[in-house]
């Protein structure tokens, strides 16, 4: 900062707003140690934030009478062991929740905490990534179900502790075991049987969940479930098969934007009822070239050139699709059809000089984006008349 008079009587005679700005960015350890007396508390909570605070300064501050000020001090990274121990036992609950939070903070302050009367401090002990197991034993038999989803969801959680959760009264703190992708296969199969739809629809696209609990998930009564076991990337390829017929539409989609759905379950699909299955099938890396042609031709706009809404990309879109469909697709009628092929990394250099041209400016921005452009096309976009074509040639 510019060198200024900084005496304390010139700080007292300051603007807040001038205050503020010398407490967070000064480097002078004169001028924080008067600043973290300041009659403002936002200046003092701006000296605690400071970075060049000194050790001394920010004892005084975790003493400060605002608790908002003592918050500041527990968030500091320079704060010290010692203040962050007196600050473990503050009355303030926030700041004690920040005290678990802070990345320094032992596993013995942790430790302690652990069995605080506040129920979002103990949250913060099971997040906290030093916390040890043994403290992850205790807050797993915790009274409140947040405390125990925490756990759940802890790195550090071990498979006994996992075991204990499994069967939690609370089907908020099974999705949580559920949702850790530390969570054993054994458990991810006993949770395939619970009694919680949602449970189980998290257990369907767990991909540590074994191939025989996915099986049995493919076959639920409840179509979210289904939905999840026909996106999983490890659902078994005789499932994926068998739920390529499911009579729920949005199951069938699933299957479709599988990138390990069989070819053949892909061609299939590819004339399915529903305009949805088809764009997916359109967007897929593995469909066949001959589904793709046929694709191309959909009456449906999203089908041929994907849906802004989905950000999909469709059949024009697609890096599988081949050149001679793509110059095809170049002369549909639908601007977004024609954008994708602009996009695509497989069109010929040919056919982005056709579309360079182009009345749509959002096609001729994508093809001035294209690497593929020849270079006369781009010199001929350098002068386009909208500003926005010609900042894509710019690069």
């Amino acid at each position: 900062m510019k060198r200024r008079d900084t005496t304390p009587g010139k700080l007292k005679a300051m603007r807040l707003k001038e205050r503020l700005a010398l407490a967070v960015n000064s480097y002078s350890p004169q001028v924080l140690t008067v600043l973290a007396a300041d009659r403002s508390a936002k200046v003092r909570g701006g000296v605690a934030r400071n970075s060049d605070t000194p050790r001394k300064v920010l004892v005084a501050l975790a003493k400060d009478k605002s608790a908002k000020v003592r918050l500041r001090v527990a968030w500091s990274p320079n704060t010290p062991l010692d203040v962050l121990l007196a600050l473990a036992k503050d009355k303030s609950a926030k700041v004690r929740q920040r005290v678990v939070s802070h990345p320094s903070t032992p596993r013995k302050f942790l430790t302690l905490l652990a069995g605080d009367g506040n129920a979002g401090v103990r949250r913060g002990v099971a997040k906290n990534s030093n916390t040890s197991r043994k403290v992850l034993v205790l807050l797993a038999r915790d009274k409140n179900a947040d405390v125990r989803r925490d756990v759940a969801e802890s790195s550090n959680t071990s498979r006994k502790v996992f075991a204990v959760l499994a069967g939690d009264r609370s089907a908020h703190v099974r999705s949580g075991v559920v949702y850790n992708p530390s969570t054993p296969p054994k458990c991810l199969a006993i949770l395939a049987g619970d009694g919680n739809a949602d449970v189980r629809r998290w257990v369907a696209v767990n991909r540590n969940t074994p191939p025989k609990s996915l099986a049995a998930l493919a076959k639920d009564r409840n179509a979210k479930v289904c939905e999840g076991v026909a996106r999983n990337s490890d659902a078994p390829l005789d499932v994926l098969t068998s739920l390529a017929e499911d009579g729920n539409v949005e199951v069938r989609r699933g299957v479709a934007g599988n990138w390990n759905a069989p070819r053949e379950v892909l061609a299939e699909l590819g004339k399915d009822e529903s305009a949805q299955v088809r764009e997916s099938v359109a967007n897929h890396r593995s469909t066949p070239p001959e589904i793709l042609a046929v694709l191309a031709m959909d009456a449906n706009a999203d089908v041929r050139g994907g849906s802004r809404a989905w950000n999909s990309t469709g059949v024009a879109g697609n890096s599988a699709t081949p050149p001679e469909i793509l110059a095809a697709l170049a002369k549909d009628e639908n601007a977004r059809v024609r954008e994708n092929v602009a996009r695509n990394s497989n069109t010929p250099g040919e056919v982005l000089a056709v579309l360079t041209g182009d009345r749509n400016a959002h096609v001729r921005c994508s093809v001035a984006d294209n690497s593929n452009t020849p270079p006369e096309s781009l010199t001929a976009l350098a002068k386009d008349d909208r500003w926005n074509v010609r900042i894509f040639v710019a690069g």
